[in-house]
Protein backbone atom coordinates (compact mmCIF):
# COMPACT_ATOMS: atom_id res chain seq x y z
CA UNK A 1 0.00 0.00 0.00
CA UNK A 2 2.89 2.54 0.79
CA UNK A 3 4.48 2.28 -2.47
CA UNK A 4 1.09 2.82 -4.46
CA UNK A 5 0.02 5.55 -2.02
CA UNK A 6 3.46 7.35 -3.00
CA UNK A 7 3.35 6.20 -6.69
CA UNK A 8 -0.10 8.04 -6.60
CA UNK A 9 1.28 11.21 -4.90
CA UNK A 10 3.92 11.71 -7.72
CA UNK A 11 1.72 11.01 -10.70
CA UNK A 12 -0.80 14.46 -8.73
CA UNK A 13 2.15 16.27 -8.61
CA UNK A 14 2.70 15.29 -12.32
CA UNK A 15 -0.12 16.22 -13.38
CA UNK A 16 -0.05 19.72 -11.25
CA UNK A 17 3.47 20.50 -13.14
CA UNK A 18 2.76 19.81 -16.38
CA UNK A 19 1.43 23.19 -17.92
CA UNK A 20 5.21 24.52 -16.65
CA UNK A 21 6.29 21.52 -18.08
CA UNK A 22 4.59 22.10 -21.40
CA UNK A 23 6.06 25.55 -21.26
CA UNK A 24 4.22 28.41 -23.32
CA UNK A 25 2.06 27.47 -26.11
CA UNK A 26 0.81 30.98 -28.20
CA UNK A 27 -1.50 29.16 -30.32
CA UNK A 28 -3.08 26.46 -28.88
CA UNK A 29 -5.59 25.55 -31.56
CA UNK A 30 -2.80 25.35 -34.38
CA UNK A 31 -1.17 22.09 -32.24
CA UNK A 32 -2.09 19.14 -34.10
CA UNK A 33 -4.59 16.74 -31.83
CA UNK A 34 -2.23 13.76 -31.34
CA UNK A 35 -4.54 12.39 -28.77
CA UNK A 36 -8.14 12.76 -30.11
CA UNK A 37 -10.16 10.19 -30.90
CA UNK A 38 -11.42 6.49 -30.05
CA UNK A 39 -8.76 4.19 -28.18
CA UNK A 40 -8.80 0.64 -26.74
CA UNK A 41 -6.48 -1.34 -24.61
CA UNK A 42 -5.39 -4.21 -21.92
CA UNK A 43 -3.91 -3.44 -18.80
CA UNK A 44 -2.39 -5.46 -16.08
CA UNK A 45 -0.98 -4.72 -12.36
CA UNK A 46 -1.04 -5.29 -8.85
CA UNK A 47 -3.75 -4.23 -6.21
CA UNK A 48 -4.15 -4.29 -2.25
CA UNK A 49 -7.53 -3.93 -0.75
CA UNK A 50 -9.21 -2.85 3.18
CA UNK A 51 -12.15 -4.43 4.07
CA UNK A 52 -12.46 -3.01 7.61
CA UNK A 53 -11.20 -4.41 10.82
CA UNK A 54 -7.50 -4.98 9.58
CA UNK A 55 -8.38 -6.91 6.95
CA UNK A 56 -5.67 -6.74 4.33
CA UNK A 57 -6.30 -8.36 0.40
CA UNK A 58 -3.45 -8.49 -2.22
CA UNK A 59 -3.42 -9.84 -6.08
CA UNK A 60 -3.02 -9.36 -9.61
CA UNK A 61 -5.55 -7.28 -12.01
CA UNK A 62 -5.99 -7.80 -15.28
CA UNK A 63 -8.59 -6.63 -17.91
CA UNK A 64 -9.41 -4.34 -20.66
CA UNK A 65 -10.18 -0.21 -21.04
CA UNK A 66 -11.98 1.79 -23.74
CA UNK A 67 -12.57 5.32 -24.49
CA UNK A 68 -12.32 8.43 -26.54
CA UNK A 69 -10.41 11.67 -26.17
CA UNK A 70 -10.88 15.26 -27.11
CA UNK A 71 -7.66 17.82 -27.76
CA UNK A 72 -7.85 21.42 -27.47
CA UNK A 73 -4.69 23.34 -27.69
CA UNK A 74 -2.37 21.35 -24.92
CA UNK A 75 -5.85 20.17 -23.30
CA UNK A 76 -6.87 16.35 -23.77
CA UNK A 77 -10.31 15.52 -21.87
CA UNK A 78 -12.42 12.52 -22.25
CA UNK A 79 -14.25 9.90 -20.99
CA UNK A 80 -12.75 5.61 -20.34
CA UNK A 81 -14.11 2.93 -19.10
CA UNK A 82 -12.52 -0.37 -17.88
CA UNK A 83 -13.05 -3.44 -16.34
CA UNK A 84 -10.59 -5.92 -14.74
CA UNK A 85 -10.39 -9.80 -13.14
CA UNK A 86 -8.68 -9.89 -9.70
CA UNK A 87 -7.42 -12.08 -7.72
CA UNK A 88 -7.54 -9.87 -4.32
CA UNK A 89 -7.91 -12.65 -2.17
CA UNK A 90 -7.38 -13.09 2.03
CA UNK A 91 -7.37 -16.69 3.18
CA UNK A 92 -6.70 -18.39 6.73
CA UNK A 93 -7.44 -21.50 8.22
CA UNK A 94 -7.93 -22.32 12.19
CA UNK A 95 -7.95 -25.72 14.23
CA UNK A 96 -9.44 -26.00 17.21
CA UNK A 97 -9.08 -29.54 18.76
CA UNK A 98 -9.38 -31.43 15.40
CA UNK A 99 -12.21 -28.86 14.43
CA UNK A 100 -10.67 -26.93 11.32
CA UNK A 101 -12.01 -23.89 9.86
CA UNK A 102 -11.36 -21.87 6.61
CA UNK A 103 -12.24 -19.04 5.41
CA UNK A 104 -11.59 -16.73 2.54
CA UNK A 105 -12.42 -12.73 1.35
CA UNK A 106 -11.94 -12.23 -2.16
CA UNK A 107 -12.55 -9.18 -4.53
CA UNK A 108 -13.31 -11.04 -7.97
CA UNK A 109 -14.16 -7.68 -10.13
CA UNK A 110 -12.91 -4.22 -10.87
CA UNK A 111 -15.13 -2.21 -13.30
CA UNK A 112 -15.52 1.83 -13.86
CA UNK A 113 -16.57 4.60 -16.02
CA UNK A 114 -14.70 7.78 -15.48
CA UNK A 115 -14.10 11.33 -16.80
CA UNK A 116 -10.24 11.91 -18.06
CA UNK A 117 -8.16 15.11 -18.30
CA UNK A 118 -4.62 16.14 -18.86
CA UNK A 119 -2.08 17.64 -20.92
CA UNK A 120 -0.33 16.96 -23.81
CA UNK A 121 3.42 16.81 -23.39
CA UNK A 122 4.17 15.80 -27.32
CA UNK A 123 5.49 12.75 -27.39
CA UNK A 124 3.54 11.81 -23.83
CA UNK A 125 0.74 13.18 -21.96
CA UNK A 126 -0.01 13.17 -17.57
CA UNK A 127 -4.04 12.55 -16.93
CA UNK A 128 -6.00 12.59 -13.78
CA UNK A 129 -9.22 10.86 -12.97
CA UNK A 130 -12.85 10.42 -11.56
CA UNK A 131 -15.89 8.58 -11.76
CA UNK A 132 -18.09 5.89 -10.70
CA UNK A 133 -16.44 1.86 -9.48
CA UNK A 134 -18.42 -0.98 -9.29
CA UNK A 135 -17.03 -4.25 -7.69
CA UNK A 136 -18.11 -8.18 -7.18
CA UNK A 137 -16.91 -10.53 -5.03
CA UNK A 138 -17.44 -13.27 -2.54
CA UNK A 139 -16.75 -15.00 0.88
CA UNK A 140 -16.91 -17.95 1.74
CA UNK A 141 -16.40 -20.77 4.74
CA UNK A 142 -15.82 -24.50 5.23
CA UNK A 143 -15.61 -25.99 8.98
CA UNK A 144 -15.22 -30.00 9.20
CA UNK A 145 -14.09 -32.20 12.54
CA UNK A 146 -15.01 -34.81 14.65
CA UNK A 147 -17.11 -36.60 11.66
CA UNK A 148 -18.94 -32.82 10.53
CA UNK A 149 -18.08 -30.88 7.76
CA UNK A 150 -20.21 -27.76 6.51
CA UNK A 151 -19.46 -24.64 4.06
CA UNK A 152 -20.96 -21.89 2.88
CA UNK A 153 -20.66 -18.89 0.51
CA UNK A 154 -22.24 -15.60 -0.26
CA UNK A 155 -21.57 -13.10 -2.66
CA UNK A 156 -20.89 -9.16 -2.49
CA UNK A 157 -21.41 -6.61 -4.73
CA UNK A 158 -20.15 -3.07 -4.01
CA UNK A 159 -20.04 0.71 -5.66
CA UNK A 160 -18.39 3.83 -4.77
CA UNK A 161 -16.04 6.57 -6.70
CA UNK A 162 -13.05 6.03 -8.13
CA UNK A 163 -10.22 8.51 -9.06
CA UNK A 164 -6.41 8.80 -9.70
CA UNK A 165 -3.73 9.70 -12.14
CA UNK A 166 -0.97 8.33 -15.36
CA UNK A 167 1.00 9.22 -17.52
CA UNK A 168 0.75 7.39 -21.02
CA UNK A 169 3.95 7.72 -23.55
CA UNK A 170 3.24 7.50 -27.61
CA UNK A 171 5.73 4.67 -29.17
CA UNK A 172 3.67 5.07 -32.64
CA UNK A 173 1.22 7.15 -33.96
CA UNK A 174 -1.33 4.72 -32.73
CA UNK A 175 0.24 2.70 -29.82
CA UNK A 176 0.94 4.05 -26.24
CA UNK A 177 2.12 2.54 -23.13
CA UNK A 178 0.72 3.76 -19.86
CA UNK A 179 1.02 3.78 -15.97
CA UNK A 180 -1.54 4.54 -13.66
CA UNK A 181 -2.87 4.13 -9.92
CA UNK A 182 -6.57 4.12 -9.38
CA UNK A 183 -7.73 4.47 -5.50
CA UNK A 184 -11.46 2.91 -5.45
CA UNK A 185 -13.98 4.23 -2.15
CA UNK A 186 -17.13 1.70 -2.23
CA UNK A 187 -19.66 3.33 -0.42
CA UNK A 188 -22.21 1.01 -0.50
CA UNK A 189 -22.24 -3.09 -0.17
CA UNK A 190 -25.05 -5.61 -1.05
CA UNK A 191 -24.98 -8.95 0.58
CA UNK A 192 -27.55 -11.27 0.95
CA UNK A 193 -30.55 -9.03 -0.56
CA UNK A 194 -29.14 -6.14 1.90
CA UNK A 195 -27.32 -2.52 0.59
CA UNK A 196 -25.43 -1.21 3.48
CA UNK A 197 -22.98 1.27 3.83
CA UNK A 198 -19.61 -0.42 2.51
CA UNK A 199 -15.79 -0.51 4.32
CA UNK A 200 -14.63 -1.21 1.14
CA UNK A 201 -11.67 0.54 -0.40
CA UNK A 202 -9.06 -1.02 -2.85
CA UNK A 203 -5.58 0.92 -4.31
CA UNK A 204 -4.48 -0.13 -7.99
CA UNK A 205 -1.44 0.28 -9.93
CA UNK A 206 -1.35 -1.07 -13.40
CA UNK A 207 0.45 -1.15 -16.36
CA UNK A 208 -0.66 -1.38 -20.01
CA UNK A 209 -0.72 -0.52 -23.87
CA UNK A 210 -3.30 1.26 -25.53
CA UNK A 211 -3.91 1.44 -29.69
CA UNK A 212 -5.87 4.04 -31.13
CA UNK A 213 -8.65 3.92 -34.14
CA UNK A 214 -6.63 7.49 -35.89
Amino acid sequence: MTFLRAAAFSIVALVIAAPALAGGDDHPQARAPIWQGFHFGAHGGFGTASAGDGLELQGGVGGAHVGYLFQLGRGVFGIEADASATTMEKAGSASYGGFTVDARVGVDMLASIRLVGGFDLGSARVFGTVGAAYTSGSVSASASGWGYSASASEAFTASGPVFGGGVEFRTSPRIALRAEVLHYAFSEITMAGTTAKADLSATVGRFGVTMRAQ
